[in-house]
């Protein structure tokens, strides 16, 4: 499954793919017969360590974060020959920009059975959601903050501090040098499209002639609900600096009569 994932990686250019989701599965693990679980974890080191070598080769391992899921976890006491089914359990996140090393969530005070989250059998109540993980996992895939409710719609029910920011599990980008990127303000605006741009990267708006404002704006379409002025209207001649502060992709509009319409807006990716 591994190496199937890596040819359509290796397609990628010719498939005209921007961003891909795989899954692959190893099954097995319902094991109420035994706690033997060595020929489940080999497949998978063998070919999670293959494909790790397969990204570097291609280059894109920077591109690429792993992360395991699971429908349910197995409890900490036998039933005799094994385990039954269980909740609260541990998943790893790996990738060229993952900052690991670091051990996430609460663990619990006590794992006997009188812990507060154990609800039999060794049965705990997790005590991180899976927003968590996913949350940053979500900001560095590209998704902005104002479609995180639609993505993760469940994230609000949590405190912040247990959800995980792109921040905490990624590393940072701060070494990297920056890039400024011109766009001119104009019916139409050039470029329309600005691909690839990283984090603290930077894009010039320079006013061109004419009566225009600027609009940050939540799709591609001249649709300004919920959109974000970031300059007033105005016919004077001047620049505005917007700073990539994470990934994603964003869009820019004027708002003013038909402008939006005859081309005048912008569509970048921070990667």
């Amino acid at each position: 499954q591994f190496e199937q994932v890596s040819k359509l990686i290796k397609l990628r250019n010719d498939l005209d793919t921007e961003r891909a989701v795989f899954v692959v599965e190893r099954g097995g693990f319902d094991t109420h017969n035994t706690w033997d679980m060595y020929p489940m974890f080999n497949d998978i080191s063998t070919g999670l360590n293959s494909f790790v070598q397969e990204m570097k080769t291609q280059g894109v391992w920077e591109d690429v974060t792993v992360m395991t899921v699971s429908d349910f976890a197995r409890t900490l006491t036998s039933n005799g020959q094994g385990s039954d089914h269980a909740w609260g359990g541990n998943h790893f996140i790996a990738g060229g920009s993952v900052n690991g090393g670091k051990m996430f969530g609460s663990f619990p005070d006590t794992l006997t059975a009188g812990g507060d989250l154990n609800i039999g059998r060794g049965r705990l109540i997790p005590t991180t959601p899976w927003e968590a993980p996913w949350y940053g996992i979500a900001q560095w895939f590209g998704v902005n903050e104002t479609q995180m409710s639609g993505v993760l719609p469940n994230a609000a029910n949590f405190p912040p501090e247990q959800i995980f920011n792109q921040t905490e599990l990624y590393k940072s980008t701060n070494n990297q040098t920056t890039t400024n990127y011109n766009i001119g303000w104009k019916v139409p605006a050039f470029p329309r499209t600005v691909t690839n741009i990283k984090v603290g990267d930077t894009l010039t708006f320079t006013w061109l002639g004419g009566f225009h404002d600027l609009y940050q704006t939540t799709s591609s379409t001249c649709n300004y609900n919920g959109a974000t002025m970031l300059a007033a209207r105005t016919s004077s001649n001047g620049n505005y600096v917007w700073t990539a502060t994470s990934t994603g992709i964003y869009h820019f509009a004027c708002t003013v009569g038909s402008h939006c319409g005859g081309g005048m807006q912008v569509s970048v990716t921070v990667v």
